[in-house]
């Protein structure tokens, strides 16, 4: 019988792999370059969630801001280029 340390890595080795900015890991595996690029993406994300509340509500707001903005925009657009073509 195998114990469960051989077949899952302890805590203390996940805090090293998640330290390890060059590799990304599963179970002592080394995963593709786009599972690797996504991990930058992921601590990226998460640094940005760490950052002040307000901070990161106030990017958020405006970021909803232009979403909302850019879709009024093409709806506004649309709208104007079907009357002109039926006039």
């Amino acid at each position: 019988m195998e114990s469960t340390g051989d077949i899952h890595p302890t805590t203390s080795e996940h805090s090293r792999r998640r330290q390890d900015p060059a590799r990304t890991y599963y179970e002592g595996r080394a995963l593709p370059g786009h599972v690797e690029q996504e991990g930058i993406v992921v601590r990226s994300y998460e640094r940005f969630l760490e950052l002040p509340v307000s901070i990161v509500l106030a990017v958020m707001w405006v970021a909803g801001l232009v979403l909302l903005g850019s879709c009024a925009l093409t709806l506004y657009l649309l709208g104007s280029l079907l009357l002109q073509n039926l006039n």
